[in-house]
């Protein structure tokens, strides 16, 4: 599976379900807490977990692009 990510610098706070970004780490948040990583080294792409720490993210205003390349 291939994950592409483009970041636009200004972020604006969005609802949830929405994308957040700590460090290299891009979660789709559905909800405080609970997300499903879509890069990083650490985990697996598309592995969830509910115990995200919301201090360490903020909104990601850019586009990711999932593929099966």
């Amino acid at each position: 599976m291939k994950v592409e990510v483009k970041e636009i610098k200004k972020v604006e706070e969005k609802p949830f379900p929405k994308l957040m970004v700590s460090g290299d780490c891009i979660v789709y948040m559905i909800r405080a807490q609970c997300g499903v990583a879509l890069s990083n080294d650490k985990y697996v792409a598309l592995e969830y977990d509910d115990e995200w720490i919301m201090s360490k993210f903020t909104d990601f205003n850019g586009t990711v692009t999932l593929s099966n390349d």
